[in-house]
């Protein structure tokens, strides 16, 4: 790859995609000095983006506004919640670094960069599904760390697989993420890229893309991505694709509900939806609930700066208790990227975050049908789990982008 301004641009995004703190060696490493390093690497594409594209202009306009009203609530609720210099820094990068793409790359060209990068990614997690069943030794002999939660994690440049999952047969792929989930959400926002965005829907990509959210066996990842097919199908971009790619949406549909029809009595089909009905441990369903009702009633009674992130989980413990949905104080997790940013940092810096995927899927050129069922997509992909990085801000971000795909 010849070293272009463009190609080192590029370069800088796949970086911060494969060393984001929604990644297992980079997130939740219990090695603190990996978790400087995405902050580190966002720093310098902060300064290298303006550099290279040699416009390092600060435009006036609103999308420069509006990240500059949530950095500004942000920094007033770190400062009421004496919240610590480095969380409150490693949140401003993901802001800024967001900014900066949006601000001086091209919607389409980061189509295709997040493109490519989805599908390297879920090439090697098929892979790794594969042999490390047949060939368990293979990761067993790979460098290990161990993540926050203590499990024991094998790591190979661009995925990983826990130490506990080698040799069985339909683990829950994680890929390069913390976890099956977040790595599920990805998928979605790939697969809508695909159905959605690009010019050209590529046919290898979407099944490429399609297995390995199989593969995650995540609940949320499958409702999302249920309602976003269902939103392509009342799309105009429907009409304009070939039999091809309806055929395989067609057929790749029937053969998961009949995949899902055969193994209903099966530890595949209770590890998928038994946690809607509460069969699991830990009701995975509750946890959603609680999340988005309490976040909620958080941001209400504290609508101007939130509680902060540091706050959160005392937070979620005392609302847990006087909920109407008579759960136990244990629910302290916030897993709803929306929720979580409405009770950090109160209703506007919440409104703000929603608002702009509200622009941004009105931007797509949609029916109204077709709309509501992708911006409902993205709120049922976000409600699982909570994503710290730069990702989320960018799709808000293009929102705010005068002329988004023209």
């Amino acid at each position: 790859m010849t070293l272009t301004r463009e190609n080192i641009v590029k370069l800088s995004i796949y970086i911060l995609l494969i060393t984001s703190v929604d990644t297992v060696l980079f997130g939740t490493n219990d090695n603190q000095l990996f978790l400087y390093i995405p902050r580190i690497i966002g720093l310098l594409v902060l300064i290298l983006i303006p550099l290279i594209t040699r416009n390092v202009t600060i435009r006036l306009n609103s999308l420069f506004n509006i990240n500059l009203l949530l950095l500004l609530i942000e920094t007033a609720s770190n400062l009421k919640y004496n919240v610590p210099l480095p969380t409150a820094i490693s949140h401003y990068i993901s802001i800024l670094v967001a900014y900066v793409i949006v601000e001086y790359y091209d919607h389409f060209n980061f189509c295709e960069i997040f493109d490519n990068f989805i599908y390297f990614i879920s090439i090697i997690a098929i892979i790794v599904e594969v042999l490390s069943f047949i060939v368990p030794p293979i990761f067993r002999a790979m460098p290990t760390i161990y993540n926050t939660a203590g499990d024991s994690v094998h790591i190979f440049l661009i995925g990983s697989i826990r130490d506990n999952t080698i040799g069985t047969i339909l683990f829950r792929s994680t890929s390069i993420f913390w976890e099956p989930g977040a790595y599920a959400i990805y998928l979605f926002f790939g697969i809508m890229n695909q159905l959605f965005l690009l010019d050209k829907t590529s046919v290898k990509r979407l099944i490429v893309l399609s297995i390995s959210l199989i593969i995650t066996f995540s609940t949320t990842g499958y409702i999302a991505t249920s309602f976003l097919i269902l939103a392509y199908a009342f799309s105009n971009r429907n009409r304009l694709h070939s039999k091809k790619i309806k055929r395989l949406i067609v057929l790749g549909t029937i053969s998961f509900v009949l995949f899902i029809s055969l193994v209903e009595n099966s530890t595949i089909f209770s590890r998928v939806f038994g946690k809607l009905t509460g069969e699991t441990e830990t009701s995975s369903a509750m946890t959603r609930f609680s999340s988005l009702i309490n976040g909620m009633r958080i941001s209400i009674d504290h609508p101007l700066l939130g509680i902060s992130p540091i706050n959160m989980r005392s937070f979620m413990g005392d609302y847990a208790e006087t909920s109407f949905l008579n759960i136990s104080d244990s629910y302290t997790i916030n897993a709803n990227t929306f929720a979580y940013h409405f009770a950090s940092y109160g209703l506007i810096f919440g409104l703000i975050f929603i608002f702009g995927y509200f622009l941004y899927t009105r931007k797509l050129g949609l029916n109204i049908y077709s709309w509501f069922l992708l911006f409902l997509s993205i709120l049922l992909a976000f409600s699982g789990e909570t994503f710290y990085s730069f990702m989320p801000f960018i799709f808000m971000s293009y929102g705010y982008k005068k002329g988004l795909l023209m």
